[in-house]
C-alpha cells in the first residue's frame, strides 16, 4: 500500500471516530458532512456526491449552475 494510500485511510478513520464519538445530534452531523462534501468538491472541481444513509436512503449534493431567463 502506497503512502498516500494509507494516509487517507488514517484521515478516514479519524473522522470516522470523531463523527462516531461526537455528541452532536445526527442533522448537526449531516450539515457537517455536506459543508465536507462542498469543500471536496471544490477541491477536486467535481459538481456532485452521493451518499447513503444508515437507513439506506441516498442522498445527493449536487452543484448546478441555474439559467435564468
Amino acid at each position: 500500500m502506497k503512502n498516500k494510500e494509507k494516509r487517507v485511510i488514517q484521515l478516514n478513520e479519524q473522522l470516522k471516530s470523531s463523527l462516531i464519538n461526537s455528541s452532536l445530534p445526527p442533522e448537526e452531523i449531516l450539515a457537517l458532512m455536506m459543508k465536507l462534501c462542498l469543500s471536496l468538491m471544490q477541491v477536486t472541481q467535481s459538481n456532485l456526491v452521493e451518499m447513503k444513509t444508515s437507513d439506506g436512503q441516498k442522498l445527493s449534493l449536487k452543484l448546478e449552475t441555474l439559467s435564468v431567463h
